[in-house]
């Protein structure tokens, strides 16, 4: 019976496929474990499906992103730009010939795919603004 083992040359040993299997998987979880509060499956809130091309304003600079959904409290962006929790961040949002300039902190981080971003200071006009675009199932 042949065994196949994969051989590392920078540490010399050598991995078994199921040690190999499971080293991988440990490591992709790890990395793909959300760093901060992650969403909770419980929300209160309705949350949108959608694909809004946005401009992130942060300390560091403007860099393009995307918004994949939306709520009354936060949206989550999709970006593999790495920001820090609590960071604040803002962007435009456009509807109906309206601009309005958002303003979150990063909530949690899924480290190379994105963040949740909580809304800070929302105004009368932000809710209105929303309340539009979110609607109930």
């Amino acid at each position: 019976m042949e065994s196949s083992f994969y051989f590392d040359f920078h540490t010399g040993k050598s991995w078994s496929p199921v040690l190999m299997q499971a080293v991988v998987t440990s490591i992709l979880k790890e990395r793909l474990m959300s760093i901060g509060d992650p969403p909770r499956p419980e929300r209160k809130q309705t949350r949108v499906q959608c694909v809004v091309e946005i401009v992130l304003d942060s300390s560091a600079g403007r860099r393009a992103s995307r918004i994949s959904d939306l709520s009354m409290g936060g949206c989550y962006v999709e970006s593999i730009s790495t920001y820090r929790i609590g960071e604040e961040l803002a962007f435009e949002l456009k509807s109906d010939g309206r601009t309005l300039r958002f303003t979150g902190e990063v909530a949690y981080v899924l480290e190379g795919f994105g963040f949740g971003l909580k809304f800070t200071n929302l105004g009368p006009e932000h809710l209105e603004f929303l309340k539009a675009e979110v609607r109930p199932d």
